[in-house]
């Protein structure tokens, strides 16, 4: 599997192919949120049942293990 480093000033880190993506739906994710003008925009209640659907379908399952 290819990994990509990334270098800080004290740390090396390994990037995954996944990890890559994760990160590249986060920021479409902040993109999309930021151009919000209100907290009451349909765009943040899509972005809680998204949470809440992958904390019950993905995190609480691996916790359980």
């Amino acid at each position: 599997m290819f990994t990509e480093t990334t270098e800080s000033k004290d740390t090396k880190m390994k990037t995954t192919p996944k990890e890559k993506m994760i990160i590249g739906l986060m920021e479409e994710v902040i993109n999309i949120l930021s151009t919000c003008e209100h907290l009451s925009d349909p765009e943040f209640a899509m972005y809680e049942v998204m949470k809440d659907a992958v904390d019950k379908e993905v995190y609480y399952p691996l916790y359980d293990k």
